[in-house]
């Protein structure tokens, strides 16, 4: 256990020197570079309850109970950006906590200025790097915290950010366990998510201009039916996403798909987007690989790959 925590202050040493020798800072926006929540729509994201709790949802790190590992890799939707993530989860009775990276890397950017003609090409960074730690209030319910660190290089343009993000998170381990609780036997199948990203935030000063990510609100309602035919687990879910600054909001909906906790199928739709995705994956030998495909109304289709391993 000290050897914990002597590895969550030698990080969080590090993220508080990265911000310190920033002139000003802050934090990316979301993507979705675990397979699994690409697959859904993002409709699951402030669901998370495994090793994808890292960047999603900090309190998913309450319900683990196993090391896990999880690589990513996205390809360009536009040819010229790729994405690579990595997070590792580390369970404890105490404090669980993860450990994020998030590498953005863009080439080549067509730059047309006010003219119809490219008049150069950009090249576009964007790293991020997080710590994240849960606090189990019960079994079932947990509050999380990530600390982030962002990087971001624009033409010869370069700074560094930072950002917080706070989150909640109500997922029974077992949603049909016997309770002499009537109410608590209503509302075990139920999860709900909560997350605040960038509720703190500082801004990225590129050039002449600084920009600061507003506040993005995420929740997330799912329920899980009882077992069928004794080898499917059906789970459908709603999400929501708002920049309540900006008025915006954003609504998902997805379904997961578990038989016998080998395979899985699972289908999204964003609502407010006109975006449908889709994906499966195979869970074997404590690793499992998932993939996804997003069909985008405007642009090229792009898949996300990513394979998760866990340590017994």
């Amino acid at each position: 256990m000290k050897n914990i925590f002597q590895i969550i202050i030698i990080l969080l040493y590090f993220q508080v020197k990265f911000v310190q020798s920033a002139e000003s800072a802050g934090t990316g926006q979301m993507l979705s570079p675990d397979a699994r929540m690409a697959g859904l729509a993002g409709s699951f994201d402030a669901l998370s309850d495994s090793v994808d709790s890292v960047y999603y949802n900090p309190a998913g790190l309450g319900m683990m109970e196993n090391i896990m590992f999880n690589g990513s890799y996205m390809p360009g939707w536009d040819t010229l950006t790729s994405v690579y993530y990595f997070s590792a989860a580390f369970p404890n009775q105490v404090l669980p906590f993860g450990i994020g990276y998030c590498n953005v890397d863009s080439g080549g950017i067509p730059v047309r200025d006010s003219s119809p003609e490219i008049v150069r090409t950009a090249d576009f960074r964007n790293i991020n790097t997080f710590v994240s730690g849960a606090y189990a209030l019960a079994p079932g319910l947990s509050f999380g915290l990530r600390v982030r660190v962002n990087y971001v290089s624009l033409y010869t343009s370069q700074d560094w950010g930072a950002g917080a993000d706070l989150a909640f998170l109500w997922r029974r381990p077992d949603p049909y366990s016997f309770t002499k609780s009537s109410f608590l036997e209503t509302i075990q199948p139920i999860s709900f998510g909560l997350v605040l990203y960038n509720l703190y935030s500082s801004g990225i000063r590129l050039k002449d201009s600084v920009e600061k990510s507003p506040m993005i609100l995420k929740a997330g309602l799912s329920y899980r039916f009882r077992t069928l035919f004794k080898f499917l687990e059906p789970e459908p879910g709603l999400g929501m996403e708002g920049i309540p600054e900006y008025k915006t909001w954003l609504f998902s909906a997805g379904l997961d798909l578990v038989f016998w906790d080998i395979a899985f199928l699972r289908a999204g739709y964003k609502i407010s987007e006109n975006v449908f995705t889709m994906g499966t994956g195979v869970n074997v030998w404590d690793m499992t690989l998932d993939f996804s495909l997003s069909f985008l109304p405007l642009s090229s289709n792009f898949y996300n790959l990513n394979l998760k391993i866990k340590f017994n």
